[in-house]
């Protein structure tokens, strides 16, 4: 009788030419280990869900984050290799992004220069304005442990469960992470994409000094409020930054800098510029009857293969490259299609398990001290109790009460 797979037996197993390696992450329901690509000898996460033990919310939010991995490509979003279903266990194979989360760089660093930020936050920005201007999706959910970095510190942005879409649609579900969440969204007020404008804005701060801008206040809004109103930045904050986070942090949302003026502020000297006049394709979120509805979507057309990675992904396959190339023009998800997307960027060394996944440590080195106090002398002390917890979970979807933002 062959034993069913679950996950707590399923290191070792081999599932559509992924060999399951150990784990490195992941809780109760779901788990995130090491995959070894067979035909390719290349290796990438596999994040596994027991679709079993999830409410009916949660599998909503699994299905809005396959919805973004199908309809969703590009340079700064993590991408999909192939989805699995075995039974009630789900399987995405993934990039697997070597220097960890962005928090956890951070807090090593105990904050970036700014230069480095400034870098690293294009990328980002780049990314989300991506998926905003192109298909009318907001994220959320923005915060450093959902951005990813690879071996050479470039941005992958992850965890699109609560993402939502403003196509045609006002959005009201209250979501996201304490400290990172808008006043708007606190509230509980209609809100639009603005609110990944302030969460975004928060992310840069952190970046820099290491701390979140705003006490946690989950449920104040008017506390976030007249935070907001009297922020300091501290003394190594470049003019321009500093004007482009009082832009970002506003909390009414209607004077709010928007998502497509910030590519405008001088802060973002060498972004490429994208104009409004563009053909966006908003994102459908699917609905599936059942988990084997799952597997029935397809990834977004590839029109325009790399003819290289085309030609070894034929030799590995052992078929014609012109067949290759017609099945990445369909979007179907295969054994050729997959080796195609793993060839793009191969991880051929069996990496290590990623460091400093919880806390920051309590003691940091005496330059790092030194650092972050010449950052605060110049703060107020509202500010700095944030620092006191810096994961957070996240929340939502769920309704609340409207509150009127004051005026």
């Amino acid at each position: 009788m062959t034993e069913e797979i679950s996950l707590a037996n399923i290191e070792g197993k081999k599932i559509d030419d992924f060999e399951i390696l150990e784990k490195f992450a992941g809780g109760a329901f779901s788990v995130v280990h090491f995959a070894r690509h067979i035909p390719t000898n290349s290796y990438c996460a596999a994040k596994i869900i027991d679709l079993g033990a999830q409410s009916n919310k949660c599998f909503r939010n699994i299905m809005r984050e396959i919805s973004v991995f199908m309809q969703v490509s590009h340079p700064h979003i993590s991408s999909l290799y192939r989805l699995s279903l075995v039974n009630k266990i789900l399987i995405f194979f993934m990039e697997y992004e070597e220097n960890g989360t962005l928090l956890q760089y951070v807090n090593r660093t105990g904050g970036l220069k700014e230069a480095e930020a400034n870098r690293i936050f294009i990328q980002l920005y780049d990314a989300l304005r991506h998926v905003h201007f192109y298909h009318f999706l907001v994220h959320r959910d923005l915060k450093l442990e959902n951005i990813l970095l690879d071996k050479e510190n470039n941005v992958k942005l992850i965890d699109f469960g609560l993402s939502g879409t403003f196509y045609c649609n006002i959005l009201k579900s209250f979501v996201g992470t304490p400290g990172y969440t808008p006043p708007e969204i606190v509230a509980g007020n209609e809100y639009g994409e603005s609110c990944d404008v302030w969460s975004l804005g928060v992310c840069l701060y952190m970046m820099i000094t290491d701390y979140l801008p705003f006490t946690v206040q989950a449920h104040d809004y008017k506390a976030i409020i007249e935070e907001s109103e009297k922020i300091r930045f501290p003394g190594i904050f470049s003019p321009a930054l500093q004007d482009l986070l009082k832009q970002m942090l506003q909390p009414r949302p209607d004077r709010r800098i928007s998502f497509m003026n910030i590519q405008n502020h001088p802060w973002m000297k060498g972004i490429s510029i994208v104009s409004g006049n563009i053909t966006p394709t908003p994102i459908v979120f699917y609905q599936v009857n059942g988990y084997n509805d799952i597997l029935k979507f397809k990834r977004k057309c590839l029109n325009n293969p790399n003819l290289e990675v085309v030609q070894k992904t034929a030799e590995i396959a052992k078929t014609d490259p012109q067949n290759v190339i017609s099945q990445l023009k369909t979007g179907i998800i295969n054994e050729i299609t997959t080796i195609y997307f793993i060839l793009l960027k191969p991880l051929m060394e069996k990496p290590s398990p990623p460091v400093n996944q919880g806390l920051p440590p309590l003691k940091r080195p005496t330059a790092q001290r030194k650092k972050r106090a010449e950052i605060q002398q110049d703060i107020p002390r509202i500010a700095m109790k944030s620092k006191q917890k810096i994961r957070r979970q996240s929340v939502g979807p769920k309704q609340n009460i409207r509150k009127p933002l004051p005026r």
